[in-house]
Parts: C-alpha cells; sequence; structure tokens
C-alpha cells in the first residue's frame, strides 16, 4: 500500500490588542471566525492558512522578520485584515503579523483523496492496520513539522476524505509599544452605510467577494460570520468582540443566496398554516429544547403541497428563538400522538413523541424563507399520511433572561392544487452509531459518509433526481461541511460546500443550480471536526455531545430511497481493536462494545492517524433504506469505497497570487497609526 499522505498546515495566532477606532459614529464589520459552541463571543485560538501562496508567504515573512527594523513602525499604507483596520507592525512584525478581520481560513478548497480499500478478510485487514500503524509511525519521527497530506507527484493528485493534523507551537504575538491597531491604506470594504431605527441596526456596504489580498476573507456561498461593534470608542479588543462600554454582538449569515425569483402567479391558491408554540415561559436557562405536538387540520385528509416555508417569531423575542425545526411523526395513519407541550427531553414526555423525527421544515436565526421550485411541493396530508406533526424550538437565553413567554413557530405555504412532482427529502452521510470516533485534542480531523453507485442503482429511476435543496448538518465540533458528486470515477462539481459551518446556523439552502444524479452515481458527504478541547473521544450518536456528518438533501421526483449512509465494516472495525490490544497493549476486547473500546484507548497522535488512515481505506457497511425503513435486497456488508479517479481541478482565483503576495510582504513594512 502506498505511504500515508500528509498535508502540512500552517497557523497563527491573534494576539488580544487594543483597537483604536475612526472617529465617533464610524463603525466597522468583519468576518469573523466560528466561535466554540460554549461561548460564541471567544475569539479564535489562531488562523489556519491552507493555500500553497501562504505558505510561500510565511517563508518569506520569516526571512523579512530577520530584517525587521526595530522600534515602531514606519507611516504609511498597508493591506490586511479584511479591509476595514490592521494591527501595527512592530519589531518581527513582518514575520508573524496576524490579520484583524480574517480569522477565518482563506476560501481556498483543500484537497481530497480517492480513498483505498484495505485487503479484504481479518488477515488482510490486519496486515493493513499494521501498515497504517508502521506509516503512521514514520510520517510522526521523520516529518514531524509536516501535519497534513504531502504533495502529490507530477500530474498525480491525492485526495484524502479522513485527515489528521497535530498542533503546532503558536508563533510569538508581535506587538507595538503601544498595541493599537492602523488603519489600512487598502479599504476594500467601500460605501459602509448604516443607521439606527426604532432600536435596529442596520448596514450595507460593497466589497469583491474575493480582494485577491493575502490573508484577506473570501466571502463563498458558506455561512460567514460577521462581528460588529457599535459606539463611541475607542474599542480595546475586536477578536470576538469585546468592547468597552459598547455594544457588541455576532451575526451568522450566508452573504451569497442564488437569485430565485418566485412566479406569483400562484400565489392566490396558497393558503397559510402557523404551527406554533404555545405561551412558553421560557427558563432563565441558556439552553431549552421546548416541544409541541399539533394535529393538521381536517382539510388535509387529501394530500397538499408545502412551496415555502419560514419563521413566525413573536415580536421581541428575536433574539432568544435560536432555530426550529417541524418534524413528522412516522406512525400508522390512524394512530394518535398525544398533543405534547413541554421540554424535548423531559424524562415523562409521552414515548410516542419519539417517532416524530422525520424533517419537514427546518430554520436557524438569520436564515430567510425556503421557497420549492415552482415544478415541485413537498407532500402532506392524504389517507395514508398521520397527521400529527411536532415543533422543536431551540431556545437560547445566555443572559438567563426571566419572565419571557413566547409563542413563536414555523409558518407554513401550503396549495391543495398539487404541483407536477412530490418533493422528497433523503439522508446522505455517516450512520447515527458509535462505530464512528473523533480521537480527543485534534484541531482537524476528517471523517466521510457514502452513499455508494450500488445503492443509486436500485433506489433511483432510470431518468434519476433533481436535488435542489440541502441542509448539512453536525453536532458541537463540526467546523467544516461538503458533499462530493462522482460518476463512473469521474468527480462532478460539488452539491454543497460549508467551509466555515456552525452548528448554530443550520439553514435549509436552496441550490444555485439543480443537481441531477443518476443511477449509478456516488455522493460522498464529509466533514471536518475540531476537538481539541475534549479530553475523551467523540463518537457518532444522537446525543449533542455525540456527533454526526449528514446532508438532508431535497429533491423531486419523489423515490423509496430514503437513507443513504455508511459506517465502517464491522470485521474491519473488529480487527483494528485486536490490534491495538495485541501491538499497543490497549483494554479493548471483543466482549465489550463499539464506545467502551473507543473510551478505553489511551490517544495519542499515532493512534489518532492509524484511525484516520483506518476510516479512509477500510470497507463500508451501508444503510441503503426505504422509506418504509427496509433495506434495499443485497448483502451490504464489506463494500467498496467509491474513487475519485478523475478529480476537479483545483478552483483558480482570478488574480495574480504570486505578484500580491508579494505586495502584502513590502506593506507590512509600513503603517499608519490611527489615533483618537
Amino acid at each position: 500500500m502506498p505511504q500515508t499522505a500528509w498535508q502540512p498546515r500552517l497557523s497563527s495566532e491573534a494576539p488580544p490588542t487594543r483597537l483604536r477606532r475612526k472617529p465617533s459614529g464610524s463603525a466597522c464589520v468583519a468576518p469573523s471566525p466560528s466561535p466554540s459552541p460554549s461561548s460564541p463571543l471567544d475569539p479564535p485560538e489562531g488562523l489556519s492558512v491552507q493555500h500553497e501562496v501562504a505558505s510561500r508567504l510565511e517563508v518569506r515573512r520569516r526571512a523579512a522578520s530577520l530584517r525587521a527594523p526595530t522600534g515602531p513602525a514606519p507611516a504609511g499604507g498597508g493591506g490586511g485584515g479584511g479591509g476595514c483596520v490592521r494591527r501595527s507592525l512592530g519589531r518581527r512584525g513582518a514575520a508573524h503579523s496576524a490579520f484583524l478581520v480574517a480569522h477565518l481560513r482563506p476560501g481556498a478548497r483543500r484537497q481530497q483523496q480517492p480513498p483505498r480499500l484495505l485487503a479484504r478478510g481479518s488477515r488482510g485487514a490486519a496486515a493493513g492496520l499494521r501498515g497504517a500503524h508502521a506509516r503512521a509511525r514514520t510520517a510522526a519521527v521523520a516529518r514531524p513539522r509536516l501535519l497534513g497530506p504531502r504533495q502529490p507527484r507530477g500530474r498525480r493528485r491525492v485526495r484524502p476524505l479522513g485527515r489528521l493534523a497535530r498542533p503546532s507551537a503558536p508563533p510569538e504575538r508581535p506587538r507595538d509599544s503601544s498595541g493599537r491597531f492602523v488603519l489600512s491604506a487598502r479599504q476594500d470594504c467601500l460605501n459602509f452605510r448604516h443607521k439606527q431605527q426604532d432600536g435596529v441596526i442596520k448596514f450595507t456596504f460593497t466589497r469583491k467577494f474575493d480582494t485577491c489580498h493575502p490573508g484577506h476573507y473570501v466571502i463563498t456561498g458558506g455561512t460567514t460570520h460577521l462581528v460588529w461593534s457599535w459606539g463611541a470608542g475607542p474599542l480595546y479588543r475586536l477578536g470576538g468582540v469585546l468592547a468597552k462600554g459598547d455594544e457588541a454582538g455576532l451575526l451568522r449569515v450566508q452573504l451569497l443566496k442564488p437569485d430565485l425569483p418566485r412566479s406569483g402567479a400562484r400565489r392566490a391558491e396558497e393558503r397559510l398554516l402557523e404551527i406554533r408554540s404555545k405561551k412558553v415561559e421560557v427558563p432563565a436557562e441558556e439552553t431549552t429544547y421546548w416541544c409541541t405536538v399539533e394535529k393538521l387540520p381536517d382539510t388535509f385528509s387529501t394530500k397538499h403541497h408545502i412551496v415555502e416555508f419560514g419563521p413566525a417569531i413573536q415580536r421581541g423575542n428575536e433574539d432568544i428563538v435560536h432555530h426550529m425545526e417541524v418534524f413528522h411523526c412516522e406512525h400508522p395513519p390512524d394512530f394518535q400522538v398525544p398533543l405534547y407541550q413541554g421540554p424535548c427531553h423531559a424524562p415523562d414526555r409521552p414515548h410516542e413523541i419519539d417517532s416524530c423525527k422525520r424533517v419537514l421544515a427546518a430554520w436557524a436565526m438569520g436564515a430567510s424563507a425556503f421557497v420549492y421550485p415552482q415544478e415541485a411541493g413537498l407532500p402532506v396530508g392524504g389517507p395514508d399520511f398521520n397527521p400529527f406533526l411536532m415543533l422543536e424550538v431551540h431556545y437560547n437565553n445566555p443572559g438567563l433572561l426571566a419572565g419571557r413567554v413566547d409563542s413563536s413557530g414555523i409558518r407554513l405555504h401550503y396549495t391543495p392544487r398539487p404541483r407536477p412532482y412530490d418533493a422528497g427529502i433523503m439522508e446522505l452521510g455517516l450512520e447515527y452509531t458509535a462505530k464512528m470516533a473523533i480521537p480527543p485534542g485534534m484541531p482537524s480531523f476528517t471523517l466521510a459518509g457514502y452513499c455508494i453507485p450500488e445503492c443509486t442503482a436500485l433506489g433511483l429511476p432510470p431518468e434519476g433526481i433533481h436535488i435542489f435543496g440541502s441542509q448539512l448538518h453536525t453536532h458541537l465540533t463540526g467546523v467544516r461541511a461538503w458533499t462530493k458528486h462522482l460518476r463512473g470515477g469521474e468527480e462532478l462539481p460539488e452539491l454543497n460546500r460549508d467551509d466555515h459551518y456552525s452548528t448554530h446556523f443550520q439553514e435549509i439552502r436552496r441550490l444555485a443550480k439543480p443537481v441531477h444524479v443518476l443511477p449509478g452515481d456516488a455522493l460522498v458527504m464529509a466533514c471536518e471536526y475540531s476537538t481539541k478541547d475534549r479530553a475523551n473521544v467523540t463518537l457518532g450518536g444522537f446525543a449533542i455531545s455525540d456527533e454526526m456528518c449528514v446532508n438532508y438533501v431535497h429533491y423531486f421526483p419523489k423515490v423509496d430511497l430514503e437513507v443513504c449512509k455508511s459506517s465502517v465494516d464491522s470485521a474491519t472495525l473488529v480487527d483494528y481493536f485486536d490490534f491495538l490490544r495485541r501491538w499497543e497493549l490497549q483494554p479493548t476486547s471483543r466482549e465489550q462494545s463499539w464506545r467502551e473500546n473507543y473510551e478505553a484507548i489511551e490517544w495519542t497522535p499515532l493512534r489518532s492517524g492509524v484511525l484516520a488512515d483506518l476510516y479512509d481505506h477500510a470497507p463500508l457497511s451501508m444503510q441503503c433504506n426505504k422509506s418504509s425503513g427496509a433495506r434495499f435486497p443485497g448483502f451490504w456488508e464489506n463494500m467498496s469505497i467509491p474513487k475519485a479517479l478523475h478529480p476537479l481541478p483545483e478552483p483558480q482565483r482570478k488574480c495574480d497570487l504570486k505578484s500580491d503576495a508579494m505586495g502584502e510582504i513590502e506593506s507590512q513594512e509600513t503603517g499608519e497609526t490611527l489615533l483618537n
């Protein structure tokens, strides 16, 4: 088997320093990093730089640091910080310049590798594990500073879907004598205007999606975290945000939404149905999940189509309603579900609501309404449809406010005249199982779930399906998610990608163009996680402390295939635990559960690397399930991982990176201090 590939990663840490702001009345808005789940406003620990030019730039910065003069930075212009403000540079400034508002990882896409198979059978799997162990050990000893896949040879490009990255020591934090920020000579945020009305601040600005400036944030179609601060100043810190005596906050948005106009011809026949909470006294707790079960009106005894859904937030509670979902209760048509109202995880909740888990609609703070294409709608009602739905509302109350009463919910637009096609929802990605694990202390670890060609060949009609919507989903440690599309070994354009994913902003997003999926195609759902703050292994499962990697895709026409997900082959995983017990003296056992075995392991970077290699190459156990929950006929164990024999070329930025990088080095040697 070929050697394990490792990819170098660079990081620079943005230190907490003081910020002097522009004259009173001005404001600055900047892209921000995905904050930690425990504290949405905590500053990030560092900036991960992942494109080749940034690597070359870092080498030049370090060389420039040897020539950097001591003393305060000279006056002059310079680029940086996403175009708003930049830290002034003093000694070693050219070497370790960290950009204020470019904490988010740049938009350059990461290389992926078509996974390779272990030899099948217990002997082959064990031999593969020993080989993976040897490769990981060699890489750890011979190349301790290389933290990701090595560079491809010649024209052959490899793309691993599961990778390991170990933390490196943070660079020395650059500061000048006063710790002040500087006004960049390169202002890419233009035409900034704002106004305050009825307690709401509205602002607009103009900026190129890609400024072609190293370190600047590239605006893509995924999530953007906007950090804002408002007040007279001065600002002392803009890392999370913390501002002395001023109002500050964080907003997650999808800035680049596709322009999908809807026709008004059919709006006259559309009707509204609101599924709302009923005067909930929101507890003075940070997190509350509140569930409300309702029965559809009798008019839904015939089939209707949902054509749009969006939020119905009670006025004044916009700050505490974090996200909402409507689930269908998957019971026989005549089954009666109790009309429950209360905490979703209360021990005395009716067990009948446990089957209310098929997502019909979802909304997250900052999201707009979701509109179906004109040719399709989501079917609800009819003689075979159980009439009970459940609304789940997540209240986020970090201020522990008491006395708030809420009746928010989701507004459904439906029509009694069904459209030409029924829309369906299909689950892609990883099974909800403890067979998949993420070691602790990992800044980056990737898992992938597969919808293999054998499953789509059985479950899709000859004309295929058209995917028009996508909801990426992980739990608390997910930081990036994407879905690849393969056909006959050729990699097609990605179905969806979010390089700045946040579990606190999960919305169903319309795709700019529907994706046509044919029988025999493969769909690969990959998720990157960060467990650097966790002391023990994170396993797949349903609990919020467990992890998931799923894409709920919305498509038409509806087919019987509802779940197309994978996990590592069970026999291979048994061999892996046997290997650890025999060669690593770990207390694993065939009598223990998957969870017990993973939790018994003493995790090291080397063992984490072996596990990543196992996931990349081991055969699969498949869930190729019908809407009824039954599997399609066939043997779904020990299945091969689909490979991209002809991967897509890396996207090219429309700018001269080399010349721009040199200009950035020159600009770092000057800077104008912005005084009060």
